[in-house]
């Protein structure tokens, strides 16, 4: 072959290689333009961002943190000068109470022992005005560990055999304490409570058995916690003061008012037994 001949081919192969590096160079370069520019805000390194959400929770939680001194100072506050041995407005006007009942399970009947069992949330609210704070804070929410410094009403369950208070896996109590003085005492109990069953007309027969409570007349002891302090500023004297024979007047005016419950209650007992079995009466 001559040296024409070979340069020709020469010239030729060397233009098409060039036709077809360029497109190749220019896909390079587009995709190299591409991977450079980027819209939006740059992402944060990886240590960065892990750090700045490990910071989030502690700070709500140093927010957090630093109510629970706030509420120590209500706390001891409200309760420094307080008597849990007097009720609220002692002497001034009574303390209403309101009950609420809730039955977690009733059950079993025991027709022998004439009997029920009944599980309870016993929940009690009334306003003790010595509690009053002026703070952010709605509410104290207290455990079973504290209502030992607080008045709580000596409501007792009349028809009760058996009462167990729940301990595990801690006592089960609580009291809410509201910043207008509102009280909210909670408390979980399983009672025996005693049930008459008058079989008379068995087994064609249905019964009610109720849950009654009340609560004690605690005006004898007010009335000698009364004269305990009374006696402690004034000196002592041989004769009667005015204030001796008061507290004398008040204690006649209690025994004949516990002497009435008596009695009445008595008597409606009688009555109840008397509607509740018309035969046996007659016998």
């Amino acid at each position: 072959m001559s040296p024409k001949v070979l340069l020709v081919l020469l010239g030729i192969f060397l233009i098409l290689q060039s036709r077809v590096e360029g497109p190749q160079d220019a896909v390079n370069n587009e995709a190299s333009t591409h991977k450079d520019v980027s819209h939006g805000p740059e992402p944060e390194p990886l240590g960065r961002k892990l750090l700045s959400e490990e910071s989030k929770p502690t700070a709500e939680v140093g927010r957090k943190a630093g109510k629970l001194p706030e509420a120590s100072r209500i706390l001891n506050t409200i309760l420094s000068n307080y008597d849990h041995k007097l009720r609220p407005g002692i002497g001034e006007k009574p303390t209403v109470v309101t009950v609420e009942i809730s039955v977690n399970s009733l059950g079993p009947l025991s027709i022998l022992d004439m009997e029920y069992t009944i599980d309870i949330i016993f929940c009690q609210t009334w306003y003790d005005e010595r509690l009053r704070y002026n703070d952010t804070f709605e509410t104290l929410v207290l455990n079973g560990n504290l209502v030992s410094q607080l008045w709580i009403p000596d409501t007792f369950f009349r028809n009760s055999k058996r009462t167990q208070e729940h301990e595990i896996t801690m006592p089960n109590q609580m009291v809410r304490i509201h910043k207008d003085g509102k009280v909210l005492y909670t408390i979980r109990m399983t009672i025996d409570a005693g049930c008459s069953l008058h079989l008379l007309r068995f087994p064609m027969d249905s019964h009610s058995c109720p849950l009654s409570f009340s609560s004690w007349i605690t005006s004898v002891l007010t009335m000698t916690t009364l004269g305990t302090f009374s006696r402690k500023n004034f000196p002592r004297v041989s004769y009667i003061t005015a204030l001796d024979f008061y507290i004398a007047i008040c204690f006649i005016f209690c025994f004949c008012a516990l002497t009435e419950f008596t009695v009445l209650n008595f008597l409606t007992y009688n009555q109840m037994k008397a509607h509740a079995s018309p035969k046996l009466r007659h016998v």
